[in-house]
């Protein structure tokens, strides 16, 4: 009965024992509201930093000032301290740069900082705007020289064109006089029978010459560009004529694009193709040329 009573205790013991075991093994303890509070700041804080790191990523510039990127930090909750913090951070990874000599800039694109240390050395922009006022001169030269050509170009123009014009007209004359000497051939001097292989041999010459045209050319037989092709061909023999530098016309148009796009890039200090959205917005974002156009008609 003893031995009984005391492998029955043995047994409760035990399955307490392990009951216990279980309960602190797989039980979750209750979290401690602080606690939870913290950790959901600390989540909250990390998808602003991700955002703000994110919006430093897409900005098309090379660099901003120190006080926009805290305005921005400022704009999605994050404070200056921590905002330094996670620059000084940023520019560990290399995802932005800060540079002793120009303190007061971030430069967004580190690669490019190699091939544009002048944009370091010079962080003021005294040496781009000597650059913009020297390449301003070069457009204004270049300008005047094109528009002295172009005076030229344009009356021994419209003289090729009246010279092409000229023999279309006489093309289509010589049409109507065949016309007629086969008309007279058919019902005055002669038959139909006899009349009938000679414009057969005709129309079949005409089609081995238009097959000859687009052999030589590569280009369909059109009026519009046989007129284009007569036309570009009286120029040149035209130009050659009146000693037209037509080479340098067409340098100096090609140059004064370039360089237009090259002050135009130089001026905005962003790609041409690059159209705010929002120029009243912290955080920078694009959209194409042809959507700004969309929402500039419909507006």
């Amino acid at each position: 009965m003893f031995t009984r009573s005391f492998v029955s205790l043995r047994t409760c013991r035990s399955s307490a024992l392990i009951r216990n075991t279980f309960v602190s093994c797989y039980s979750t303890p209750v979290p401690n509201p602080q606690e939870t509070k913290n950790i959901v700041s600390d989540i909250l804080r990390d998808a602003k930093k991700i955002q703000l790191r994110k919006s430093l990523q897409i900005d098309p510039r090379y660099r901003i000032t120190r006080e926009e990127y805290l305005k921005t930090a400022e704009h999605l909750g994050i404070e200056k301290k921590e905002a330094e913090s996670f620059l000084h951070h940023l520019s560990a990874a290399t995802v932005v740069t800060t540079v002793p000599l120009a303190d007061n800039y971030i430069f967004l694109k580190p690669e490019e900082l190699g091939t544009n240390m002048i944009d370091v050395v010079d962080a003021q922009a005294t040496e781009l705007q000597q650059k913009i006022a020297k390449l301003k001169e070069t457009l204004q030269k270049e300008k005047e020289e094109r528009d002295r050509l172009h005076s030229v170009k344009v009356p021994l123009d419209t003289k090729a064109e009246r010279a092409a014009s000229r023999l279309l007209y006489l093309g289509l004359a010589g049409m109507v006089g065949h016309l007629c000497l086969v008309a007279r051939l058919t019902w005055w001097e002669l038959s139909w029978d006899i009349v009938e292989p000679i414009t057969y041999m005709i129309t079949y010459s005409t089609a081995a010459a238009l097959l000859l045209y687009f052999c030589s050319t590569r280009v369909e037989y059109q009026y519009e560009s046989l007129f284009q092709r007569m036309v570009e061909k009286r120029k040149r023999k035209i130009y050659r004529r009146h000693d037209f530098n037509i080479e340098r016309y067409t340098e100096l148009v090609e140059s004064i694009k370039r360089n237009s796009q090259k002050l135009e890039e130089l001026s905005l200090g962003i790609p041409p193709h690059a159209v705010f959205a929002d120029h009243t917005c912290d955080v920078t974002h694009l959209i194409l040329p042809e959507e700004h156009e969309k929402t500039c008609s419909s507006a």
